[in-house]
């Protein structure tokens, strides 16, 4: 099985991606943001693969979610380096989805 560090992305997870995702929902579903690029956004999940992250994620954010094996050290390691206290709330997201429609950029109603 491919891991983390057979697949060409970065080990430090880009910015974009890390703040798509508030902290809470990565310590939730015990995965790492990777890369967000043309709309999909690249999530390391370990061993036990939880799909529910993955259409949870998906739909909270509007974007095609796509899965890369990792060790659930690695997580851990990613989540303690790449986080430690950049926690975005769901009232931040929210905006940022306000601002997107309203750019017209989503489905506004």
């Amino acid at each position: 099985m491919k891991t983390y560090h057979d697949w060409a992305v970065p080990h430090d997870p880009q910015r974009g991606a890390r703040h798509l995702i508030p902290e809470t929902l990565t310590m939730i579903y015990h995965v790492l943001p990777l890369s967000f690029d043309g709309g999909v956004l690249k999530i390391g999940v370990g061993p036990s693969g939880d799909n529910n992250a993955v259409r949870d994620i998906g739909a909270l954010l509007g974007v095609i979610v796509k899965t890369v094996p990792m060790t659930t050290q690695e997580i851990t390691d990613g989540l303690s380096k790449y986080y430690c206290g950049d926690e975005r709330t769901m009232f931040d997201i929210a905006d940022d989805l306000e601002k997107r429609d309203a750019k017209g950029h989503g489905a506004a109603s």
